[in-house]
């Protein structure tokens, strides 16, 4: 009799077997629906198993009905263990008041400046690795970026305009939040660590101002530039950290975001009851969120790209400084202070009025730069317990709406108008002597950085010309009395004009223009007029290189 050989164990890899398995179902059509439906368990599962593993426990049907706005797909309800587990959702309350929500509300400023505080961390932390804070190297790292770094000046422009947006955003929410009386009661607090917040991002927003070495702001001691990055890259948003995690969680965590007034405090019970209906975080509030963070990004991408450069000056040059100080949009009420329009002018009128002379006792630079500053911070540090003592005076009940609040509301105004007042007053300001401000404003030495975002950076009129419509030769200014279709000829024209208007005896100019190299024009501006005074040299020249390839608008 014979008997059966042992069948031998395969020695192939179980993913080998069931590949050839697979292949051989390919020859019937049974075969070829059942590996079909097969495949697409098995990349379903893999999909779910990878999705919960991203989302604390959401599959992949749930994050889909997530999306779409549905209820929850699994019982019992997993979107409450993804709040539990996940670190970001944990952060979040699991509901709010439905009220509190309405973007007609809070306009979502409160998101946003996470968003911008967000960008500016990651931008920020990649600009380290490029940026060198030596006064010798500073701003050559910078050009080195802009230059020779892909996507470097993009990077540089994100980082420039989320900036920007953020102290906007900042702004908008603290002017929402006390119009609305959103700061009294159980929130008093938590306005005073906002208030310090914007202290914070105003100083770091100005330091960052000064990190390129430009020649567009005064510096004080440029061998400070390093003390200055340490408070501009850790210490300060360090504080600034821990300042927002209480910030945060007094809003998240123990009294919530403020209702609008007319229905916190409306006569109505039921519309005090609609008000604190409740709304869950997954999927209502999350889903919108999404559609803000895409506008977002894709409004500061769209900046970043297409808005404008980050601006950045000349060199700097201790002993060739700046014709006027540019500091940000959001610090020109400051340098309006420091002009000192009304103390100063008031004081002067005194002494040549009465003849009591105070101006000895006062140090304007001090008072209006520092002490009045110093002064109205404090002010808004603790305007919240000033508005409880003021309802206290009056042996009333604390109210949020507009009608109880009038001269609080006022007084906001009132403040905002003044910020708007003194920070025309330094836009609109003219420094420097009036033949100064005449070779500024026709032909500066460099174009002048746009204050406020968006705006064109300020040329002159001679850089606006351009290379082809300058012709070579030597312009008495006098010559030119009436306006002219050539743009060269108008120009002239209207440096006659700003001359015939200027505080100054007997003023003349002339401009002259050489060819100094191929494809490159010296162009000088000269201005002469009779002195006043012994220390008055009587005359100004002013002298730059154009080249054929430059454009100016």
């Amino acid at each position: 009799m014979f008997q059966r050989e042992p069948q031998r164990r395969s020695r192939l890899p179980v993913g080998v077997k069931n590949f050839f398995a697979a292949f051989g179902d390919l020859k019937t059509s049974t075969g070829r629906a059942h590996l079909a439906q097969q495949t697409r368990a098995t990349a379903w599962r893999v999909a779910d198993e990878t999705t919960r593993a991203l989302t604390a426990g959401l599959g992949l049907a749930d994050v889909r009905a997530l999306l779409r706005g549905e209820p929850p797909v699994e019982k019992p309800n997993v979107r409450e263990q993804a709040l539990s587990r996940a670190f970001w959702t944990h952060l979040r309350p699991r509901a709010y008041y439905k009220s509190s929500t309405k973007f007609s509300h809070t306009f979502g400023f409160g998101f946003f400046n996470v968003f911008f505080a967000f960008v500016q961390l990651i931008t920020g932390t990649l600009l380290m690795f490029f940026y060198e804070p030596s006064p010798e190297r500073a701003y050559a790292s910078i050009v080195q970026l802009v230059t020779q770094v892909p996507l470097g000046q993009f990077l540089r422009h994100l980082h420039h305009w989320s900036a920007n947006l953020l102290v906007l955003f900042v702004l908008l929410h603290l002017l929402r939040v006390y119009l609305t009386g959103a700061f009294k009661q159980t929130r008093r607090l938590t306005w005073s660590i906002g208030a310090l917040l914007l202290g914070l991002l105003l100083a770091i927003a100005f330091i960052g101002y000064r990190l390129p070495m430009d020649n567009a702001v005064t510096w004080g001691n440029p061998d400070d530039l390093l003390r200055y990055y340490l408070l501009h890259t850790g210490i300060l948003p360090g504080a600034g950290l821990l300042l927002v995690a209480a910030h945060y969680y007094r809003v998240a965590r123990l009294h919530g975001i403020s209702l609008p007034a007319n229905e916190e405090e409306s006569p109505d019970a039921t519309v005090r009851e609609n008000a604190r209906a409740r709304v869950n975080y997954l999927p209502e509030l999350w889903s919108r969120e999404l559609v803000w963070l895409a506008l977002a990004l894709l409004g500061l991408f769209a900046l970043a790209a297409w808005g404008g450069h980050a601006p950045l000056g000349r060199p700097f040059d201790s002993t060739h400084r700046a014709a006027t100080m540019s500091v940000p949009w959001f610090l020109l009420w400051w340098q309006g202070l420091r002009l000192d329009p009304l103390v100063l002018p008031m004081l002067l009128g005194l002494r040549d009025g009465a003849g009591i002379d105070l101006t000895p006792f006062y140090d304007s630079a001090l008072w209006q730069g520092i002490l009045v500053p110093i002064f109205l911070g404090a002010v808004l540090l603790v305007a919240p317990y000033l508005d409880a003592l003021w309802d206290k005076f009056w042996g009333r009940a604390p109210s949020r709406l507009g009608r109880q609040r009038k001269l609080g509301i006022a007084l906001g105004l009132f403040a905002l108008m003044g910020w708007l007042a003194f920070s025309l007053l330094a836009y609109f300001a003219s420094t420097g002597s009036p033949a100064e401000r005449i070779a500024h404003e026709f032909l500066p030495e460099e174009c002048e950085r746009a204050v406020f975002p968006l705006l064109p950076a300020e040329c002159g009129a001679v850089r606006r010309i351009g290379y082809a419509q300058l012709p070579n030769g030597t312009y008495e200014v006098a010559r030119y009395a009436a306006p002219s279709a050539e743009p060269f000829e108008n120009m002239l024209a209207q440096l006659r004009v700003r001359l015939a208007q200027a505080d100054v005896d007997d003023a003349r100019a002339q401009i002259i223009i050489e060819e100094w190299q191929a494809n490159l024009k010296k162009i000088t501006l000269r201005i002469v007029w009779t002195p006043r005074a012994s220390s008055d040299t009587g005359t100004l020249e002013r002298t730059i290189y154009l080249h054929r390839d430059s454009a100016y608008e």
